[in-house]
């Protein structure tokens, strides 16, 4: 275990205590001292030396003893399993790490980044349940599952055995806007520049089958979008010249250009996933994409379709296998990750309702008159694995996603900018992006909107 990134953020004081833990902890002591710190700046220096070296997988917390006349304080480490257990885990963690990367030791850098973010999409499981080793490397690389926090670690581990610079970037929780816990993802290092590698958010997207690279090397602009305010400061990510779908030439801005490559798919039986950056994704834009694909896939005898997550390979009419699709676009306040033809056409039909003064099924539900809004807003919702496309709470969703896109756009009608806050003081951010005062890489200013018919349009 060597000193990274976290550590030299430290002042003396701290990194004294960091490096007395890190002895302690690696001997497996059942308690030793530190220099003499409050309470909650040891907890600091530990979630720090915890980022740092992901290999410390057994530590839980401390508790601490303390004489008033003493220069130092008897930490007293909780440790997740006994010694014995312990480093019959390490044996293993060790001989699996070996055995996982000796196939990539010869590849380059960013052959190497994808070959552990693909080496996670495909072999760990999103741990709903949680449990302790799932925040820990134990998870991901010994049990198979993990959450955000173990995976990141596991990403850690596997390119620092692969020599490639990554750290674990941890950002804040926001009850406000539903966020109730912490997250975490990887910033590796790439040649001089830094990227934003969140394979958490991609395991949840994709599948052993298709894995996803929506948030495979982003620049600060796009990552935090859809990411909180960091908890410790990580270098600026300002290079948005490697994102994943740009270096595969699957970002298209022509129509003409989808259509090409959704004929070359359909000729090798490959499902097609593409980066849309030719303006936002609207109904008419999306309707014609899928005239487009719907023709280079009737030509073989199929249909163009997206199949929800967890559903299997979906068929329309009479054994007639459909063609997927997958657009990505990052545009603005309305960008879409998941766009599919039967959500769009389930959307579709609840503007159609209302638009005739139908109630929607929310209404019936709770009898009460439907008001009488324009067209449906398609944004960016991650309804169909989290929450099913099941009734009440998806239409809730859908609901409580057009008002705050809405809400965004009248603050911009009168003049209030949309920030979001980043660690004070802190400059990590990419060059020409503008930061608001507290706050990271604000949102684009919106265009003024105060009804959801103009707002329809501007999507």
């Amino acid at each position: 275990m060597t000193e990274a990134y976290y550590f030299r953020q430290l002042d003396k004081a701290g990194q004294a205590a960091y490096h007395a833990m890190k002895t302690g902890l690696a001997a497996l002591r059942p308690a030793f001292p530190v220099p003499r710190l409050e309470g909650r700046e040891l907890g600091d220096v530990l979630a720090r030396l915890r980022l740092d070296c992901p290999e410390l997988f057994y530590v839980t917390g401390f508790s601490y003893r303390v004489h008033p006349a003493a220069a130092t304080v008897e930490l007293l480490p909780q440790y997740l399993f006994d010694k014995g257990k312990i480093q019959t885990h390490q044996k293993a963690l060790a001989a699996r790490l070996d055995r996982l990367c000796r196939p990539a030791m010869g590849l380059n850098e960013g052959e190497k980044e994808r070959y552990v973010h693909d080496f996670i999409c495909r072999n760990v499981r999103y741990d709903k349940l949680k449990k302790p080793y799932s925040h820990e490397i134990l998870g991901p690389l010994g049990q198979g599952v993990g959450v955000c926090e173990g995976i990141a670690k596991a990403v850690k581990c596997l390119c620092d055995r692969l020599g490639v610079w990554c750290i674990v970037a941890l950002a804040e929780n926001n009850p406000d806007k539903g966020v109730k816990y912490r997250h975490a993802w990887n910033v590796v290092r790439l040649g001089d520049a830094y990227y934003h590698l969140d394979a958490t958010f991609d395991n949840s997207l994709g599948s052993a089958e298709l894995v996803r690279y929506d948030y495979f090397n982003l620049d600060d602009r796009r990552l935090f979008r859809d990411h909180e305010a960091l908890v410790y400061p990580v270098p600026a990510c300002a290079d948005g010249g490697r994102f994943y779908y740009r270096e595969a030439k699957l970002s298209f801005t022509r129509p003409e250009e989808v259509a090409g490559r959704a004929a070359q798919a359909v000729r090798k039986g490959k499902p097609l996933v593409f980066h849309w950056r030719g303006g936002p994704l609207t109904g008419e834009v999306l309707g014609e994409l899928a005239a487009l694909l719907e023709e280079a896939a009737a030509r073989k005898g199929r249909h163009a379709e997206e199949p929800f997550p967890g559903r299997g390979k979906q068929r329309i009419g009479s054994g007639v296998p459909r063609f997927r699709l997958l657009a990505v676009c990052f545009r603005a306040v309305t960008f879409i990750h998941d766009v599919d033809l039967e959500l769009h056409a389930f959307l579709k039909a609840a503007a159609r309702r209302r638009e005739r003064g139908r109630p929607r099924v929310q209404d019936q539900y709770r009898r009460k008159t439907a008001p009488q809004p324009g067209p449906c807003v398609l944004a960016r919702l991650p309804l169909k694995r989290r929450y099913g496309l099941r009734a009440r709470r998806f239409l809730k969703r859908l609901q409580q996603s057009e008002d705050r896109i809405l809400n965004l756009h009248r603050r911009a009608a009168h003049g209030v900018t949309p920030s979001h806050g980043r660690v004070p003081g802190s400059s990590n951010t990419a060059p020409g992006v503008s930061v608001p005062a507290g706050g990271r890489p604000g949102m684009p200013a919106l265009p003024s909107a105060t009804s959801r018919s103009q707002l329809s349009a501007l999507t």
